[in-house]
């Protein structure tokens, strides 16, 4: 095999284990995560569990979509018969950091009002 060759497969090889290393799924997401504000707890059935401010709603579902880039996370629920989706793209900045960034255009169905939240996953 030449040099050039050997490198070519050597570049192909870790470009692959690379980018099979970048690959996220709902497993990932499954656990509790928490920032200051706001709590998460992604089930692996679909369903999520969240607390703010003002108490908690255990009856919403979740839907992710790691096709995209960035993979993006829908949070639906019902409160006084309204449905609500909070739409989100997801970034994992470590296996125990997720970043989440509201993608809805009106600012009041966002959480704390914020444009990202940082949530940390408890153990």
């Amino acid at each position: 095999m030449g040099c050039k060759t050997l490198f070519f497969v050597l570049f192909l090889f870790f470009a692959a284990v690379q980018a099979m290393g970048q690959v996220r799924s709902n497993k990932d997401l499954v656990g509790r995560w928490s920032a200051s504000t706001l709590k998460l707890e992604f089930l692996p059935d679909g369903r999520v569990i969240f607390a703010m401010k003002g108490g908690s709603i255990p009856g919403a579902r979740y839907k992710t979509d790691f096709t995209q880039t960035p993979p993006s996370l829908a949070i639906e629920l019902v409160q006084k018969s309204r449905k609500i989706i909070y739409n989100f793209g997801l970034e994992f900045t470590s296996n125990k950091t997720l970043r989440l960034t509201t993608l809805n255009s009106d600012a009041s169905n966002a959480f704390d009002k914020q444009r990202s939240v940082i949530l940390m996953k408890d153990q």
